[in-house]
């Protein structure tokens, strides 16, 4: 499993928060809420897919730690 929670604070803790990581991925603000608010397990498909794709270029050092065992 992935650690959405985890993939959203390393945007938050760099300064980038929900509207502008929501603006810089094309997903829904809504979306990226639900998941710091818990109401969300996970985003809905193409949501993570995008997600993902950021976290992979703003964090390379850090995104082979956002898999859950």
């Amino acid at each position: 499993m992935i650690d959405w929670h985890q993939l959203i604070n390393n945007f938050q803790n760099s300064g980038v928060g929900v509207n502008e990581l929501a603006t810089m991925s094309g997903c829904l603000a809504q979306d990226i809420c639900y998941i710091v608010q818990d109401i969300y397990n996970e985003p809905p498909f193409s949501t993570g897919i995008k997600l993902l794709d950021i976290h992979s270029d703003y964090f390379p050092h850090k995104h082979k730690s956002l898999w859950e065992e």
